[in-house]
């Protein structure tokens, strides 16, 4: 339930701001048109790309498509993108968070590695970087992108950038905070690969349920994030 709470207060911030728009102009989003030469002669994974549907602030664009889609990127809070694809004969479906600029070209691409595709602008593309404050009494454990972090008991960590492999550096990424024992030795991949294909589903799921907090957000221009953790530690909040 904590988690659940805390996963529809991130949405809830990212949808605060859903009439309030930027002055500075048009968000444009396209599809890579040299989007089938990354996969050769895969026609499966392919056609998984191809399914691809997104959604950028209410504005609707397929990975088929040819045309170039105009949103009006948020003044406040963040920009929605929710994403849904066909795999092995089922819908899936996701969402994540970004700041999208006015005048700026955004294209949607294959990703070459860990994931199905990638969104990158066309000038001054870097990730960023996140920051956690703590105003609990609690200790938490924290995903910024590629390694866990420690959060102490009140106190806030310094901004410390959030990166992953170059070749998939403009994919969404999950960012959570979790109970310290998710890196209990015993979800370590080397133990996971000791046990049977049943009591290593028992274990991911153990390890998932200690999540507390998690949005997946789309660095783009060097973003500063800020994640807040209430007295209590169980209400958290994100900004920019």
């Amino acid at each position: 339930m904590k988690q659940l709470l805390a996963t529809l207060i991130g949405l809830l911030l990212s949808a605060s701001a859903f009439t309030s728009y930027a002055g500075d102009g048009l968000s444009l989003i396209k599809i890579d048109k040299n989007a089938e030469s990354f996969f050769g002669n895969n026609r499966d994974e392919l056609n998984v790309f191809l399914s691809l549907e997104f959604e950028v602030n209410h504005q609707k664009i397929k990975a088929t498509d040819a045309k170039t889609l105009k949103v009006r990127p948020h003044n406040a809070g963040f920009d929605t993108v929710l994403f849904s694809f066909f795999y092995r004969d089922s819908i899936h479906r996701g969402v994540f968070i970004c700041k999208l600029k006015g005048k700026e070209t955004y294209t949607i691409s294959p990703c070459t590695c860990c994931g199905l595709f990638a969104m990158a602008p066309s000038k001054n593309a870097m990730r960023g970087d996140i920051k956690f404050v703590n105003n609990s009494s609690l200790n938490f454990i924290a995903e910024t992108g590629d390694e866990y972090l420690t959060i102490e008991p009140n106190k806030e960590t310094g901004f410390i950038h959030s990166s992953i492999s170059m070749n998939c550096g403009f994919r969404p990424t999950k960012l959570f905070i979790a109970d310290p024992s998710y890196v209990d030795p015993k979800f370590l991949y080397e133990n996971l690969m000791t046990k049977s294909e049943a009591e290593q589903d028992e274990l991911e799921k153990e390890q998932d349920g200690l999540i507390l907090f998690s949005f997946n957000f789309l660095f783009l221009h060097q973003e500063k994030l800020v994640v807040t953790i209430d007295a209590t530690g169980e209400h958290f909040d994100i900004k920019l």
